[in-house]
């Protein structure tokens, strides 16, 4: 019982990690920084094959099609 707790605070901390990741992201996305691109662009496709992985396609789809928008809008980023 005591093993089942612990990969369920692990899988709490990765959780809140991922969601400070992002919302760190969002931020920089927000004000146009090359950084949060790169970063949101990894999340992303990091996402793909989360997706991919569990048979998702309405998920892969999605971050598929963030992932072009993003890619579509590079030149606006310094």
């Amino acid at each position: 019982m005591c093993r089942a707790n612990e990969r369920n605070s692990s899988i709490h901390v990765l959780r809140f990690a991922a969601v400070a990741h992002h919302r760190i992201v969002l931020v920089g996305l927000l004000r146009l920084e090359s950084w949060a691109l790169t970063g949101a662009l990894v999340l992303y496709g990091l996402n793909v094959l989360i997706n991919l992985a569990t048979m998702s396609i309405l998920g892969v789809v999605i971050s598929g099609i963030i992932i072009a928008y993003l890619l579509s809008t590079t030149d606006k980023f310094d």
